[in-house]
């Protein structure tokens, strides 16, 4: 035999390198659609930026547009970088006792412009005496991906609450809004890898799905659980647990 497919059989089994291949189709397809929208986009309006007769609103309006595209772009590829990275085993959480509102307010902190942007009520009623286990970094992460998702399927004038409540040996997160909610039918594809695919927000704002997925193999690298409860048309709620810290 092939001394590098003896090599990659006894690293991954043929169930998980059938998964990673299905996995790496699923990436090319994001790439080409997810990806190459937004920066031909961004080219486009960059012409029309150069242009001599432009006014100054009309600029201004063009720049807040690239912008958002930028960003669109930004969050993708972080996703993915993320993605890969659980993927090909080679991020392993460090668990330490957190002080669970400090790492909350980090993670609401590099979003209140996205909040403020779609003037969305943006509640954080974590009590400052809870501690739980956890890796900071991925905990951000998730938080960062949960609270960005509810801003996005969100409405002007929305409400997002952040809470967490003890039971028993655990903690439970939640981030529930007032957004658009989820059919029944979309419900059952959740944290499902062969079933994301591209979504618009009320804004425009483009998803993917694969934000979700990080959340949850993170949380399960931390030992918790994660899903999510939601009707159409009333909002949704993630909920995620991690170990009480005592």
């Amino acid at each position: 035999m092939n001394p590098l497919l003896s090599f990659l059989k006894n690293c991954w089994p043929p169930g998980k390198l059938k998964k990673l291949n299905a996995n790496k189709d699923c990436f090319i397809s994001i790439i080409a659609h997810d990806l190459r929208s937004p920066i031909s986009a961004i080219l486009s309006l960059a012409n029309l930026l150069n242009e001599d007769d432009l006014k100054n609103d009309e600029r201004i309006k063009l720049t807040a547009t690239m912008k958002n595209s930028a960003e669109n772009v930004l969050n993708l590829l972080d996703n993915l970088l993320v993605w890969s990275r659980l993927q090909l085993n080679s991020t392993s959480p460090i668990l330490k006792k957190v002080d669970l509102s400090k790492e909350t307010e980090i993670s609401i902190s590099v979003l209140l412009l996205s909040c403020q942007a779609k003037e969305i009520e943006l509640k954080n009623i974590i009590s400052t005496q809870l501690q739980v286990i956890a890796d900071t970094d991925m905990l951000q992460v998730v938080w960062r991906n949960l609270i960005s998702n509810a801003i996005k399927f969100t409405p002007q004038g929305g409400q997002i609450t952040i809470k967490a409540t003890p039971r028993g040996n655990w903690v439970e997160m939640t981030v529930r809004d007032t957004g658009v909610g989820i059919s029944p039918e979309v419900l059952k594809k959740m944290f499902k890898f062969e079933n994301i695919s591209s979504n618009s927000g009320t804004n425009g704002e483009k998803g993917h799905g694969l934000g979700l997925l990080i959340c949850q193999e993170m949380v399960q690298k931390m030992h918790g659980k994660i899903w999510v409860e939601s009707k159409l048309g009333e909002g949704s709620c993630f909920f995620f647990t991690l170990p009480l810290a005592k």
